[in-house]
């Protein structure tokens, strides 16, 4: 489908395996406002720097969290779970990413986390990525919300989702 007008989203790859290495290096394009950003406000705490998107913004979020995780204090990705659409890796390189993962019932998937479907695979390689057992995860429900945290030897909770019942894609 084309309307044969430029659509604006992230080249996050969402689409695809990857992102698109024809258009703009979007993961290039945060970090150079981060770095003006804080080039201009000094001031500005470097370990409380959180990023969060909502669809293709979730995929981006997470695509950013994969390739420059030492400038951001946690990630908050709403609505999409990266591996629904590509085989993702889990990063190796040794930096610990806090996550906190929201999708709704109604999200394309669902926010079951049985089997191998996106929501697991997704919570599995980053649990792999900070050395977290994915199975020493603890569930907690209330109400509408159905939450997963995954925590370190410390008792930090590094990994957490919330799937939300009878919740739509589009957020209000």
């Amino acid at each position: 489908f084309s309307t044969g007008l430029a659509t604006p989203r992230w080249n996050s790859g969402m689409f695809g395996t990857q992102p698109d290495p024809e258009a703009p290096n979007d993961v290039e394009f945060i970090r150079e406002v981060l770095d003006r950003t804080l080039e201009k406000y000094p001031e500005i705490d470097t370990e409380r720097i959180y990023v969060t998107g909502h669809s293709n913004g979730s995929i981006m979020t997470q695509l950013i969290m994969r390739k420059m995780p030492e400038r951001f204090a946690g990630f908050a990705p709403v609505g999409a779970m990266e591996c629904s659409r590509m085989k993702t890796e889990a990063p190796t390189d040794g930096i610990k990413r806090n996550v906190w993962y929201t999708i709704g019932e109604y999200d394309g998937f669902g926010i079951s986390l049985e089997g191998d479907n996106p929501n697991t695979l997704t919570l599995k390689m980053i649990c792999e990525c900070n050395g977290l057992d994915y199975d020493s995860a603890k569930h907690y429900s209330c109400g509408i919300y159905n939450n997963t945290v995954i925590r370190d030897a410390d008792k930090v909770p590094l990994v957490q989702f919330a799937g939300i019942t009878n919740f739509p894609h589009t957020y209000t």
